[in-house]
């Protein structure tokens, strides 16, 4: 992997504002943030390493992008009128019911849904039997058993 003098900068303090930056870093599936240790000795022992490190989680990372000025989006690329960064993450995943959701025919009449949508069937089925107890008052139980 090739290194950058620009990366090296970025990831101590931003020549703009003087603030500290993070070096993020890709473990497996989640992204963790690692503060430098500050250069002043009796800062470094105050800030723990724990503190240091630490994973970005998916709702600090939308906290961020929803902190972004409609100024800094136009700085990025992005006409803050029509687009933002945080629109970027999905944060609401729609899940179309039941009976719009596709089902594929394998043979002449079998037909394969997916797990999920099977579930939702027995149990909406489940629910539609109790139903119809309750107005008999039957137990579910055999008789004679």
């Amino acid at each position: 992997m090739l290194r950058s003098p620009l990366l090296e900068t970025a990831t101590s303090t931003n020549t703009f504002t003087g603030n500290v930056q993070p070096a993020y870093k890709l473990d497996g599936m989640k992204i963790m943030v690692e503060f430098p240790a500050p250069k002043d000795p009796e800062a470094a022992a105050a800030v723990p390493e724990l503190e240091r490190k630490q994973e970005l989680s998916a709702r600090a990372a939308l906290r961020i992008l929803d902190g972004i000025s409609d100024e800094d989006c136009r700085a990025l690329g992005f006409n803050p009128a029509f687009t933002r960064p945080n629109w970027l993450m999905i944060s609401v995943l729609p899940v179309p019911p039941p009976p719009v959701r596709p089902s594929v025919m394998m043979d002449s009449s079998a037909r394969c849904e997916s797990e999920w949508g099977q579930s939702v069937v027995y149990q909406t089925v489940g629910e539609r039997c109790l139903r119809g107890r309750d107005g008999t008052g039957e137990t579910g139980r055999r008789r004679g058993a």
